[in-house]
């Protein structure tokens, strides 16, 4: 194991009625493992947070998990059953929906 402080080697000191009772070998932090990050996947369409299997995370459980999720590997979502399909299927906004959205910008754009 490695330290979070100081990167040194992190060995377990016992006793048996304390079993998470690990000490730093260079600078002596006590309980100082670097913990790896749980793994974490996003839809590789829309960049939704899901599990391994694509089914989608709430907004909660995604917050409640210390992941890197620019890292995150990426997954078919169950968000985009289409794929890459969806691409076919974009719109390109029309003055008339620019203007209605009040954003005159918007026009030519993907949608």
């Amino acid at each position: 194991m490695e330290c979070m402080h100081c990167n040194g080697s992190v060995e377990w000191r016992g006793p048996l009625s304390n079993l998470t009772h690990t000490e730093c070998t260079n600078c002596g932090a006590h309980n100082s493992q670097r913990v790896d990050p749980e793994p974490c996947y996003r839809c590789g369409w829309c960049g939704q947070p899901c599990d391994e299997h694509g089914r989608v995370l709430s907004a909660d459980e995604a917050n409640v998990m210390n992941a890197d999720w620019d890292a995150a590997e990426q997954v078919y979502g169950d968000c985009c059953p289409n794929g890459n399909r969806q691409e076919h299927e974009r719109q390109i906004i029309t003055r008339e929906m620019a203007l209605d959205a009040g954003c005159p910008e918007m026009e030519g754009m993907e949608w």
